[in-house]
């Protein structure tokens, strides 16, 4: 999912995630802390918390955005991205508590997906709460890339931050998602040196392996 663009680009961007955010009753201390960590991890940005100079997009600015059809597509996901992202955090709930079956069992996920899903939550340290599902499929968006927003973004934040089931399997949860940690997690994929869902990922080889230096491996040093 990521796109080199230049400064100027990323302060458009940033623009219209503001302009998205101020398109409701009042922007919120999510919508501010999910455009300063976007800035952050993404486009290594400082903003105030208050998000001052900060203004609307100006018209030519959005026009030069759509002349290269990659920046725009990503402005479009972050964005849409803040459409969702006012809510109350979740606490922590973890694995068995969830009552997710394990591989293997009758109920459970199919291995292939469940070995690089899990092995996403091990390896970036997200624990299998909502919000940690949440995380953990955003930082699956960034570096895999395949259907990223349509397969990962969205049905993650339908399902675990607005409450609306998509399958049995899933649940639903409501305010899962952290406006920090969410591009956290995106800036977290985009840096990733091996595809977890790729075919280039052996899982058993890493298996036998210290974790860190899996971690270390695959681009996962922070």
């Amino acid at each position: 999912m990521h796109i080199d663009a230049t400064p100027a680009e990323a302060q458009t961007i940033l623009k219209a995630m503001r302009a998205v955010a101020a398109a409701g009753a009042a922007i919120t201390a999510a919508d501010r802390a999910s455009i300063v960590a976007a800035a952050r991890y993404i486009f290594q940005i400082e903003l105030s918390p208050d998000l001052a100079g900060l203004a609307p997009p100006r018209p030519e600015e959005l026009k030069a955005l759509a002349a290269r059809p990659d920046v725009a597509t990503e402005a479009v996901c972050f964005a849409t991205v803040m459409a969702f992202v006012d809510g109350t955090l979740d606490d922590a709930k973890f694995y068995r508590a969830n009552k997710y079956a394990f591989p293997g069992e009758e109920e459970a996920l199919n291995f292939a997906f469940a070995a690089p899903h899990d092995s996403s939550h091990l390896l970036a340290g997200y624990d299998t709460s909502p919000r940690g599902e949440v995380l953990a499929s955003i930082f699956t968006a960034a570096m895999h890339r395949s259907e990223a927003m349509s397969g990962h973004v969205l049905p993650v934040i339908f399902s675990w931050h607005l409450g609306i089931p998509l399958n049995e399997l899933a649940g639903s949860a409501k305010g899962a998602l952290d406006p920090q940690e969410f591009w956290h997690a995106w800036a977290r994929g985009e840096r990733m040196k091996v595809d977890l869902f790729g075919p280039d990922w052996d899982f058993w080889a890493a298996t036998a392996q210290p974790v860190d230096a899996v971690r270390a491996h695959i681009g996962l040093t922070d």
